[in-house]
């Protein structure tokens, strides 16, 4: 920051800088827990009892490969109501994501419009 002269262009590349690295660290938190929760909530939704047998008998690198389109699969309606919460709490969260990608973005164009105008760039 010490080769940026002007104070005003420094101050909104630092403060640039600290919104990227917030939005960053609420992405990769978000991430890593609502993947978490996915997968615990998918876990519990469906009875692997009713899979069990295509497990044994898969014989390829993918998870289950060899189930038919007719079978028919318990689901936990307990559980279905819980997971149908977690999708809402996750599409509150995703918004609440891409507004800050568009501050982000629009901070960015603040940015690059104040560099140009103190720099005098075209």
């Amino acid at each position: 920051m010490r080769l940026v002269r002007k104070k005003t262009v420094a101050d909104s590349i630092a403060a640039y800088d600290m919104q990227w690295i917030y939005t960053d660290a609420v992405y990769r938190d978000s991430y890593n827990e609502y993947g978490q929760l996915s997968n615990r909530y998918i876990g519990k939704l469906v009875n692997p009892d009713d899979l069990l047998p295509f497990y044994i008998t898969n014989t390829s690198q993918a998870i289950i490969t060899n189930i038919p389109d007719s079978i028919l699969i318990r689901v936990d309606r307990t559980e279905l109501k819980e997971q149908l919460n977690f999708m809402m709490q996750q599409k509150v969260n995703i918004y609440q994501q891409l507004q800050l990608y568009k501050n982000l973005r629009e901070s960015a164009e603040r940015l690059i419009a104040l560099i140009k105008k103190e720099y005098r760039l075209r």
